[in-house]
């Protein structure tokens, strides 16, 4: 069909010529339509109005299977080009080494007989890139079949993994939203891994700097012209308090489960740092040490975990002393300037000072660290030792309980 729309095409053009052969100014030819070509074309050869000219031939790009979409584009692996693409039946253009047959890509049995030409195989099969090949044979499909008959089922899972994404529409790729990868399994394909959808931003992601709810603004810091404006930045700078004394030893595991979980909820956000202090730490009876400086996630995970639930003898916890000597600088924290601080104490004990500070009266303590947020994590016994100006949750062996009631005091900073 194609074949005789250009034996139709040359034969137009060859009148077209001969009938302007006369005359002297090739600008008074006038196209198909009717119009009179560009005087600064300096080509003599004219193409009617929607087709155009390619090696002295004029065609349609969108349905040439010789020039398709472009001039010189000739389809190989498709039996026919529709706007301007080459396509097999209703389906993209083949990849190598399948090949398109009665509208479908078949892919070569590579186990078949060696062929050149379709009467070298018999039982209806086809020669396929050189292959006596089944016409069911396709490319593969996540179905659980051979479909390309190369003896392996959905090949492997890599192989048939394709892109995904589950969050909303017009969300991936915007702030920290991404696309991830959902493998072939069993012949089928299963969650999508890795990616990131929007998170609602409330609590403390509504005052994170961040695009948490990929709608293009973050913080959702919205002008009163209803233009988004840039958030404003804070950082946070939190101190976890432990006591590593022998009484903790039925709530240790929890508590380190506690923390990093609590750390990991902000992981990749360098808004976020922590450090870790004993009070008193495994090494040093009755003192604070700072067993891991303020940094970012990663660094104070390792170290977390490298300290791990081992606890010690501990004659005397500074669980007061030690939020007092990392808020007035004695422990050499590095706060960042102008960071919020967070002081969150886990003890077991009645609060103490353990003679690092002579008088650690809770008047003190308070006083000392007015411009931070405190929480202390202890038995109900000792809640009134420290609720005159810390928040205060229950210590217990669930580590996961812990972290979520740890979240809401992030929370509440933003509000």
């Amino acid at each position: 069909m194609v074949l005789f729309q250009k034996q139709q095409l040359k034969l137009l053009n060859s009148l077209l010529f001969i009938g302007a052969s006369s005359c002297t100014d090739r600008n008074s030819l006038l196209s198909i339509d009717g119009s009179t070509p560009s005087p600064d074309v300096e080509s003599s050869f004219f193409c009617p109005q929607g087709l155009t000219e390619c090696l002295d031939i004029c065609t349609h790009l969108d349905y040439d299977f010789s020039n398709c979409g472009s001039c010189t584009v000739v389809c190989q692996r498709a039996d026919h080009c529709r706007d301007g693409e080459c396509r097999c039946g209703d389906h993209q253009e083949c990849f190598y080494p399948s090949e398109c047959l009665n509208g479908q890509c078949i892919q070569p049995d590579i186990k078949g007989n060696v062929c050149e030409g379709e009467g070298d195989c018999s039982n209806r099969l086809l020669c396929v890139a050189g292959f006596c090949t089944s016409p069911e044979c396709t490319e593969e499909i996540c179905d659980g079949y051979d479909n390309d008959c190369d003896g392996q089922l959905d090949e492997t899972p890599l192989e048939l993994a394709r892109i995904c994404y589950t969050g909303p529409p017009g969300t991936a790729n915007i702030g920290p939203c991404v696309y991830g990868l959902s493998f072939c399994l069993g012949g089928v394909y299963g969650p999508c891994i890795d990616e990131r959808t929007p998170v609602e931003e409330v609590g403390i992601l509504s005052c994170d700097g961040q695009d948490n709810d990929c709608n293009g603004c973050p913080d959702n810091f919205y002008g009163v012209d209803g233009e988004c404006r840039p958030a404003i930045e804070r950082q946070y700078d939190t101190v976890f308090y432990i006591d590593y004394s022998g009484s903790m030893s039925p709530y240790i595991g929890a508590t380190i489960e506690a923390v990093e979980d609590l750390s990991e909820s902000f992981a990749g956000n360098d808004s976020y740092h922590w450090a870790l202090v004993g009070i008193p730490s495994i090494a040093a009876d009755s003192a604070a040490i700072v067993i891991q400086d303020l940094t970012e996630y990663s660094i104070f995970s390792s170290s977390l975990l490298a300290e791990g639930t081992i606890v010690g003898a501990g004659a005397c916890e500074p669980n007061r002393a030690g939020p007092i000597l990392g808020e007035n600088g004695s422990l050499d924290l590095s706060f960042r300037p102008g960071a919020i601080r967070l002081h969150i104490i886990f003890t077991d004990e009645l609060a103490q000072g353990c003679g690092l500070l002579p008088i650690a009266t809770e008047e003190i303590f308070c006083d000392t660290l007015r411009t931070a947020v405190i929480a202390t994590v202890t038995l109900p016994q000792f809640y009134d030792e420290w609720d005159d100006c810390a928040i205060t949750r229950e210590l217990t062996r669930d580590g996961q309980e812990m972290a979520d009631t740890l979240l809401d005091i992030f929370e509440e900073v933003c509000e």
